[in-house]
Protein backbone atom coordinates (compact mmCIF):
# COMPACT_ATOMS: atom_id res chain seq x y z
CA UNK A 1 0.00 0.00 0.00
CA UNK A 2 1.15 3.34 -0.65
CA UNK A 3 0.81 6.41 1.87
CA UNK A 4 0.34 10.24 1.60
CA UNK A 5 3.07 10.83 3.51
CA UNK A 6 5.68 8.34 2.35
CA UNK A 7 8.84 10.16 3.22
CA UNK A 8 7.40 10.77 6.71
CA UNK A 9 6.74 7.30 7.38
CA UNK A 10 9.68 6.04 5.75
CA UNK A 11 11.99 8.00 8.29
CA UNK A 12 9.70 6.93 11.14
CA UNK A 13 9.55 2.98 9.89
CA UNK A 14 12.28 2.41 7.82
CA UNK A 15 15.14 3.99 9.76
CA UNK A 16 16.13 1.59 11.64
CA UNK A 17 19.20 3.56 13.42
CA UNK A 18 17.98 5.09 16.46
CA UNK A 19 21.02 7.22 18.59
CA UNK A 20 19.61 5.85 21.95
CA UNK A 21 21.96 6.68 25.00
CA UNK A 22 21.90 5.87 28.40
CA UNK A 23 21.73 8.88 30.23
CA UNK A 24 22.60 9.67 34.34
CA UNK A 25 21.10 13.72 34.45
CA UNK A 26 17.62 12.54 35.77
CA UNK A 27 16.87 10.91 38.79
CA UNK A 28 17.73 7.10 37.59
CA UNK A 29 18.81 5.23 34.81
CA UNK A 30 17.25 6.70 31.72
CA UNK A 31 17.09 6.28 27.72
CA UNK A 32 16.98 8.92 25.70
CA UNK A 33 16.60 8.90 21.66
CA UNK A 34 16.84 11.66 19.10
CA UNK A 35 14.03 12.71 17.36
CA UNK A 36 15.80 12.77 13.75
CA UNK A 37 13.38 10.25 12.60
CA UNK A 38 11.03 13.00 12.28
CA UNK A 39 13.00 15.38 11.16
CA UNK A 40 13.54 17.30 14.51
CA UNK A 41 17.06 16.40 15.47
CA UNK A 42 17.48 19.25 17.68
CA UNK A 43 14.92 17.39 20.03
CA UNK A 44 15.45 14.11 22.28
CA UNK A 45 12.81 12.06 23.81
CA UNK A 46 13.26 10.30 27.56
CA UNK A 47 11.75 6.70 27.83
CA UNK A 48 9.58 8.78 30.53
CA UNK A 49 7.95 10.83 27.73
CA UNK A 50 10.08 14.33 28.17
CA UNK A 51 11.13 16.39 25.35
CA UNK A 52 13.84 18.13 25.71
CA UNK A 53 15.40 20.66 22.97
CA UNK A 54 19.27 19.67 22.65
CA UNK A 55 20.32 23.24 23.36
CA UNK A 56 18.14 24.24 26.24
CA UNK A 57 18.89 21.32 28.12
CA UNK A 58 20.90 22.58 31.47
CA UNK A 59 21.61 20.23 34.66
CA UNK A 60 21.43 21.48 38.25
CA UNK A 61 23.85 21.97 40.66
CA UNK A 62 23.81 18.02 41.36
CA UNK A 63 23.92 17.59 37.46
CA UNK A 64 20.63 16.50 36.99
CA UNK A 65 17.92 17.87 35.06
CA UNK A 66 14.42 18.53 36.65
CA UNK A 67 12.81 20.83 33.85
CA UNK A 68 13.59 22.58 30.90
CA UNK A 69 11.49 20.11 29.05
CA UNK A 70 9.20 20.68 26.12
CA UNK A 71 5.63 22.26 27.48
CA UNK A 72 3.09 19.68 26.75
CA UNK A 73 -0.60 20.10 26.43
CA UNK A 74 -3.55 17.46 26.25
CA UNK A 75 -5.21 18.12 22.94
CA UNK A 76 -7.64 15.22 23.04
CA UNK A 77 -10.25 14.69 25.12
CA UNK A 78 -11.08 11.02 23.88
CA UNK A 79 -6.77 10.27 24.10
CA UNK A 80 -5.78 12.05 26.82
CA UNK A 81 -1.68 11.87 26.09
CA UNK A 82 -0.04 14.34 26.46
CA UNK A 83 1.88 16.46 23.15
CA UNK A 84 4.52 18.28 22.11
CA UNK A 85 5.00 21.01 19.81
CA UNK A 86 8.61 20.75 18.12
CA UNK A 87 9.86 21.61 15.18
CA UNK A 88 10.21 18.91 12.59
CA UNK A 89 10.77 19.28 8.87
CA UNK A 90 11.38 23.29 9.33
CA UNK A 91 7.82 23.16 10.48
CA UNK A 92 6.79 23.48 13.98
CA UNK A 93 4.03 20.11 14.79
CA UNK A 94 2.24 18.90 17.39
CA UNK A 95 3.38 15.53 18.06
CA UNK A 96 1.17 12.57 20.54
CA UNK A 97 4.04 11.51 23.17
CA UNK A 98 2.52 8.59 23.39
CA UNK A 99 3.99 7.52 19.45
CA UNK A 100 7.29 9.53 19.82
CA UNK A 101 7.45 7.58 22.59
CA UNK A 102 7.26 4.02 20.02
CA UNK A 103 8.55 5.37 16.99
CA UNK A 104 11.81 6.15 19.45
CA UNK A 105 12.29 3.08 21.46
CA UNK A 106 10.45 0.24 19.52
CA UNK A 107 10.67 0.86 16.33
CA UNK A 108 8.25 -0.83 14.29
CA UNK A 109 9.05 -2.15 10.73
CA UNK A 110 5.56 -2.90 9.71
CA UNK A 111 3.13 0.33 8.87
CA UNK A 112 0.39 -2.30 10.05
CA UNK A 113 1.14 -1.49 13.80
CA UNK A 114 0.64 2.13 13.62
CA UNK A 115 -0.84 2.98 17.34
CA UNK A 116 1.16 2.77 20.24
CA UNK A 117 -1.26 2.85 23.18
CA UNK A 118 -2.06 2.15 26.36
CA UNK A 119 -5.46 0.22 27.91
CA UNK A 120 -6.11 2.98 30.10
CA UNK A 121 -4.72 6.29 28.53
CA UNK A 122 -3.85 8.55 31.56
CA UNK A 123 -1.20 11.49 31.29
CA UNK A 124 0.97 10.89 33.78
CA UNK A 125 3.30 8.99 34.61
CA UNK A 126 4.47 8.31 31.11
CA UNK A 127 6.68 5.73 31.17
CA UNK A 128 7.77 3.98 28.01
CA UNK A 129 6.95 0.17 29.34
CA UNK A 130 3.09 1.05 29.96
CA UNK A 131 2.42 1.16 26.34
CA UNK A 132 2.06 -1.66 23.45
CA UNK A 133 1.78 -1.48 19.46
CA UNK A 134 -1.94 -2.05 18.14
CA UNK A 135 -3.39 -1.60 14.72
CA UNK A 136 -6.71 0.00 16.29
CA UNK A 137 -6.61 2.38 18.91
CA UNK A 138 -9.37 2.22 21.96
CA UNK A 139 -12.84 3.26 20.69
CA UNK A 140 -13.33 6.87 20.16
CA UNK A 141 -17.35 7.89 21.35
CA UNK A 142 -18.38 8.42 17.94
CA UNK A 143 -21.51 10.35 19.18
CA UNK A 144 -19.26 13.60 20.03
CA UNK A 145 -19.42 16.46 18.16
CA UNK A 146 -15.88 16.79 18.89
CA UNK A 147 -13.57 15.14 16.59
CA UNK A 148 -10.46 13.32 18.22
CA UNK A 149 -7.07 14.65 17.35
CA UNK A 150 -5.52 12.16 18.02
CA UNK A 151 -7.31 10.00 15.51
CA UNK A 152 -7.22 12.65 12.71
CA UNK A 153 -2.92 13.15 13.08
CA UNK A 154 -2.86 9.22 12.83
CA UNK A 155 -5.72 9.42 9.81
CA UNK A 156 -3.53 12.44 7.93
CA UNK A 157 -0.19 10.34 8.70
CA UNK A 158 -1.13 7.02 7.31
CA UNK A 159 -3.60 8.35 4.85
CA UNK A 160 -3.36 6.01 1.89
CA UNK A 161 -2.05 7.73 -1.23
CA UNK A 162 -4.91 8.49 -3.91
Amino acid sequence: MEYKNIRVLEHIHNKSERLILDSDKFQGPTKICLLDFIGANQYFITDFGAVFHRKKFFPNKNNLVTRDYVPRGILDRYYPYTWVNIESFRTRRWFPVNQLLGWAFDTQKEIKLQYFIRDNPSTDPCKFDDYHWSDTPNKENKLSIFPSRYIKFMTDLYAPAE
